[in-house]
């Protein structure tokens, strides 16, 4: 399943994009071939800002905050931890050719692969994430403070900018569910949850009508989480 929100409002991607502009501070993308990091331009042309620099800090700052406050991202998606975001630039000519991410990154088992947009479609051409979904492509280039959550098992690639630039921040996550088909019935039960609170917010339903409808729903979540999630 492919899931997408709003994370980022138009001031934190302001604050975020003037960083960018600023930043000398960058580290080059690398590939993993047989076990060694190396750079290769003909399967991976990117670059990162560099996570000790004072312009990582500021926009992580931000991002984190961002991911704190959002009870969606905390909730719906039964996340159990999360790597640091990487913020990445791809200038005219980038691209990553298909691949899939490690099954563990900074230790942390990946169940989830997350592209933060950090930039408006307008400002390049190209650039578009391709996900492999069994015999069928779904290409994705969302809004700025846009946020994509896909399965890290997923083949996929980033298609060559052919003008402009494309920014984004990169995230892996390991979730509560170990089971696949369980953690994806946990976050549809939750979506669910959350398109009918905000129908009842619409229309104007009273809260305790709102609870009524909402309490069942969220004590089977709730188990299901308790039950099958791995908290240690």
């Amino acid at each position: 399943m492919i899931y997408r929100f709003k994370l980022l409002s138009p001031d934190e991607l302001k604050r975020i994009n003037y960083k960018f502009n600023d930043c000398t501070h960058w580290n080059s993308g690398k590939v993993q071939l047989n076990g060694e990091s190396v750079e290769d331009g003909q399967v991976k042309c990117n670059k990162f800002i560099d996570q000790h620099s004072s312009e990582y800090k500021y926009c992580i700052e931000i991002i984190n905050k961002a991911l704190q406050k959002s009870k969606r991202f905390k909730t719906t998606y039964a996340m159990k931890d999360i790597t640091q975001p990487m913020l990445t630039e791809y200038e005219t000519g980038g691209h990553y050719n298909l691949h899939i991410d490690s099954v563990e990154i900074n230790n942390l088992r990946t169940d989830h692969s997350m592209t933060l947009f950090l930039n408006e479609p307008s400002e390049y051409e190209g650039g578009e994430l391709v996900l492999s979904l069994s015999d069928t492509v779904q290409k994705i280039k969302e809004p700025a403070g846009m946020l994509v959550i896909y399965p890290t098992g997923l083949l996929h690639e980033v298609t060559e900018v052919t003008s402009g630039h494309r920014r984004v921040a990169i995230m892996w996550s390991q979730s509560l569910i170990d089971d696949y088909l369980l953690r994806s019935q946990v976050i549809d039960l939750g979506r669910a949850i959350g398109n009918v609170t905000h129908w009842c917010n619409k229309n104007n339903v009273d809260a305790k009508t709102t609870q009524n409808l909402l309490v069942p729903l969220e004590q089977v979540r709730n188990n299901f989480v308790r039950e099958y999630g791995s908290f240690d």
